[in-house]
């Protein structure tokens, strides 16, 4: 795909079609912000930036301006020591359609 072109991917079910543009982020929980964090920063080159003053601590990692991986401190119960996707988030049109 040529740099800057987006690809869309329509998926009717059940009458409502969503229009997936690109896949924004993934937030990964963990146990060990400090390590994740510079996994992501020392071996796969992104960059720390700004976050919202959410709650708990985190970090949110940048690839250019966007940031795409969300990383937060693990909330509850303790974690089995492992880090864990808490969610991935795409990009859609269409919301209105879909929310009916």
């Amino acid at each position: 795909m040529p740099n800057g072109s987006v690809q869309q991917f329509t998926h009717t079910n059940g009458g409502v079609t969503v229009d997936i543009t690109k896949l924004d982020h993934i937030n990964i929980r963990t146990p060990d912000l400090e390590a994740i964090t510079a996994f992501y920063r020392d071996v796969l080159g992104l960059e720390v930036g700004p976050r919202p003053p959410f709650g708990a601590p985190g970090s949110w990692m940048y690839a250019g301006d966007h940031p795409i991986v969300h990383i937060s401190m693990q909330r509850g119960e303790p974690m089995s020591g492992n880090s864990q996707i808490d969610h991935i988030a795409f990009s859609a049109t269409n919301l209105a359609a879909t929310l009916e």
